[in-house]
């Protein structure tokens, strides 16, 4: 019950402090492809996901698996960077949000990055578990 609520506030509580510091730290590519380029184009390809542009973020949800995918603007220091984020709800009910990323950039903005989401993704549990029905609360 709770994943239906948790990819919506994923993404409104991700972007709403994207818009406050432009957002990975480099590991080998956790993300399931090869690189960032081929990762927005094999995403973007499958069917039934909705993909949209926010403060020059492409941004791709696929509902089916519960995941949001962030690829950053050209411009931006981390840039190309592809963040990958699953909401995932534990058996006692907790929320729990997987991301890897592939950061292609230096290992500073990379880092910084990195630090920029695990904060979001602090938010957006706190705020699934706030706005879940408390009959799905343990």
């Amino acid at each position: 019950m709770i994943v239906r609520f948790a990819l919506p506030v994923m993404i409104t509580v991700a972007f709403a402090d994207l818009a406050l510091a432009q957002p990975v730290q480099k590991p080998s590519s956790g993300i399931g492809y090869p690189s960032v380029a081929a990762a927005l184009e094999a995403v973007k390809s499958k069917p039934g996901v909705r993909v949209t542009v926010q403060q020059g973020w492409i941004v791709i949800e696929d509902r089916a698996t519960m995941t949001v995918w962030s690829f950053t603007p050209p411009g931006n220091p981390a840039h190309p960077t592809a963040v990958r984020r699953e909401v995932k709800q534990a058996k006692d009910g907790s929320v729990n949000i997987e991301q890897r990323v592939l950061c292609q950039a230096a290992k500073g903005p990379c880092d910084k990055i990195n630090a920029e989401f695990v904060e979001l993704n602090s938010k957006m549990r706190r705020a699934i578990e706030r706005d879940r029905p408390r009959s799905d609360r343990r």
